[in-house]
């Protein structure tokens, strides 16, 4: 089953619960109101009896609240274990476009973050700069430009707390067309976005075994070469595939519910 027809069929269950629960507890309560006119009973002056018991639809409401509270609970689950939903609900288009001149070794963009995120276009939630180091914890950081084709990205990052979640992106068109190099604590993606995330519409290019671990640091790298996309963990190939969906875009990092300190981060030109 899709998420959307998941999500609808648990939103109209809960939207039919609560339309129906005040009418059913409605109905139960005038029956006890009409219970208790045919129970009259005439007693002496100053006498009188406690009233009925009425705990009958305050369960009825505790019932209705329970199952309301599951269906959330479901839908709160199902959206945390979807990888789907790993992307943030915006539409954003970068502007730093600047074409960027090759060193002799062919390197066409460097930062250890000595001047903050300057050269980034950011949209990350919380991040900031320290001692030569950028930690991040959710977001996005995009630089380059769109008529960049073959290019090989290098990250050192130290991975400090949280789920694992964290990639190099590179060929990005917008936030729904770009690959992913994504590394989890047990396993390495590579993986092309084709649509909106919320939708499903993403590929699984290949899969690795190998992980990141909370408490080290790697040299992570991704590679587009005309149709061939490669990720490397600290020099080791973990996933490659051929696909040429996207054949030009910027690069950049994404994390999610992961703090990490980015150390450097540099990109050559590959022929």
């Amino acid at each position: 089953m899709s998420s959307i027809t998941f999500i609808t069929i648990i939103t109209a269950l809960a939207a039919l619960i609560g339309a129906l629960s005040p009418i059913i507890v409605a109905l139960i309560q005038s029956n006890i109101d009409k219970s208790r006119q045919r129970n009259v009973i005439f007693l002496p002056d100053g006498v009188e009896l406690p009233h009925q018991k009425t705990q009958i639809h305050w369960l009825v409401v505790l019932s209705f609240a329970f199952l309301g509270g599951f269906i959330g609970y479901s839908l709160a689950k199902f959206a945390n274990t979807n990888p789907s939903t790993a992307i943030p609900n915006i539409m954003f288009t970068p502007t730093n476009t600047s074409r960027l001149t090759p060193t002799p070794d062919g390197r066409i963009f460097f930062d250890e973050f000595t001047e903050g995120t300057t050269k980034w276009v950011n949209n990350y939630q919380t991040g900031k700069t320290e001692g030569g180091e950028f930690y991040v914890e959710d977001g996005y950081l995009l630089a380059g430009n769109n008529t960049w084709q073959n290019y090989s990205v290098r990250v050192r990052v130290r991975l400090i707390s949280g789920d694992i979640d964290f990639g190099i992106v590179s060929r990005f068109v917008d936030y729904y067309h770009f690959y992913t190099c994504q590394f989890w604590h047990h396993q390495s993606w590579l993986v092309k976005t084709v649509d909106n995330l919320a939708q499903g519409s993403v590929d699984l290019l290949a899969t690795n075994p190998n992980g990141l671990t909370v408490g080290n640091s790697y040299d992570i790298r991704m590679d587009v070469q005309d149709k061939v996309i490669t990720c490397f963990l600290d020099g080791n190939v973990v996933a490659t595939a051929s696909d040429n969906t996207f054949t030009a875009g910027k690069f950049g990092l994404r994390v999610f519910n992961t703090q990490v300190a980015v150390d450097e981060v540099e990109v050559f030109e590959l022929p």
